[in-house]
């Protein structure tokens, strides 16, 4: 058992500790339900940078800074393609698309390699 003077600082790990789970699970809620037979590819960028999206290799557009967009598509496997605009970053992912799904990827910088952007991904109910 810790003693009296080692009390306040493990309340302290503890509190930091609570602090940095609680921030890096941030659960957002995306207001997008899929048309019939459809599902949805919502991107949640968490960067400060201006993406340009690709899909299937078309172009799909320009995600804002800090902003989330949704895409509907058919369901099936599709290419997704994000490149920095005006800038060296990038990433490629095949992306499943379920119907009636929000399939979700939110986007930050890789911590490996500040050139690629890493994707949290994960499927949702609507």
């Amino acid at each position: 058992m810790a003693d009296a003077h080692h009390r306040p600082l493990i309340a302290r790990a503890l509190a930091l500790l609570a602090f940095a789970v609680a921030a890096g699970c941030e659960d957002r809620h995306y207001d997008h339900t899929p048309p019939g037979g459809q599902g949805s590819l919502m991107l949640d960028n968490v960067t400060g940078d201006r993406i340009r999206v690709f899909i299937d290799g078309g172009d799909a557009g320009v995600l804002d800074e800090y902003d989330d967009a949704a895409w509907d598509l058919r369901p099936g496997l599709h290419r997704l393609v994000l490149d920095q605009r005006n800038g060296p970053r990038y990433a490629a992912w095949d992306v499943d698309i379920l119907t009636g799904r929000l399939t979700v990827i939110r986007i930050r910088i890789s911590d490996w390699n500040w050139r690629l952007y890493d994707g949290e991904f994960s499927i949702r109910t609507p």
